[in-house]
């Protein structure tokens, strides 16, 4: 009772009141999780995980482990980990306490990560079911730009092949794509004073329309009042191959992407997207 407590004055306080032995104590309260909650043994049956965290304004590193339905936790590096979590203590703390969702903080670079992404989203998915069941922040108000759920299944397809990217995916990645644009300083920085309409057609999945303008990334699929500024059509096939291979100019040269509009726009368009998947693949 004595941690739980600890995490609710925290939470009241503010991260910033948080000490290097608060982060420890929030990690022991998910391993008790694990190994004692049946929604979340579920979650991780059959699954083996291992993360580092580390603390990079006091120099800290932490660990944590789940092998067969069972977590351990513990300090300093392991060898080879599945993934790194890097941050300085209150962004760390606010991440924890779902003050900051973990891929706004990722796609901010308020923190830094390597390795596998779809393992560091089963962590997340675990911690947001702690922070669930302890009521410390319930489901319904965790503020997260995309839901772990969706993200993971897009990675999990993505991780397959190109074979494995259907239909129903694409709106997704264009969701996750809008949101890294309006979010990461890089891409940012890449589409500053843009100002696009793009029409985005697929033959065999349908039709998205995309506007890029103040700096900011919107999808719909109600068409444009008014002319797009840029056309693209191909099938989805193409679109995946450009995802994995990232030469839309091939693909341009051989006929299997129309472009009608500024071919300087489909450029900039390939490299934000260049950019997401960069960020996606860690």
């Amino acid at each position: 009772m004595e941690n739980i407590k600890r995490i609710f004055e925290i939470k009241e306080k503010g991260a910033e009141t948080a000490t290097k032995d608060d982060i420890p104590l929030a990690l022991n309260l998910m391993v008790e999780l694990v190994n004692t909650n049946p929604e979340i043994k579920e979650l991780v049956e059959g699954f083996t995980l291992t993360g580092v965290i580390e603390l990079t304004d006091i120099n800290e590193t932490l660990n944590m482990s789940i092998d067969k339905g069972k977590a351990a936790y513990g300090t300093g590096a392991i060898a080879n980990p599945d993934f790194f979590f890097r941050g300085d203590l209150v962004t760390i703390t606010k991440v924890l306490l779902g003050e900051i969702d973990a891929i706004t903080a990722y796609f901010t670079e308020a923190v830094e990560a390597d390795g596998d992404l779809e393992q560091m989203i089963t962590f997340m998915s675990i911690m947001e079911i702690a922070l669930d069941l302890l009521k410390i922040v319930p489901k319904g108000e965790l503020k997260s730009i995309i839901p772990m759920n969706t993200m993971k299944e897009l990675l999990q397809a993505y991780s397959t092949g190109p074979e494995a990217i259907k239909p129903e995916h694409v709106p997704l990645f264009l969701k996750i794509m809008s949101e890294f644009i309006n979010l990461n300083p890089e891409a940012q920085e890449e589409i500053e004073d843009a100002e696009l309409k793009i029409a985005l057609k697929f033959s065999d999945v349908g039709d998205f329309y995309i506007t890029i303008e103040d700096n900011k990334m919107s999808v719909s699929e109600q068409p444009f009042e008014g002319d797009a500024t840029l056309e693209l059509i191909m099938p989805l096939s193409t679109m995946t191959n450009v995802m994995f291979d990232g030469d839309a100019v091939s693909a341009y040269m051989a006929g299997q992407i129309t472009v009608n509009g500024d071919l300087s726009q489909a450029m900039l368009f390939q490299s934000i997207m260049e950019l997401l998947i960069e960020k996606i693949e860690i």
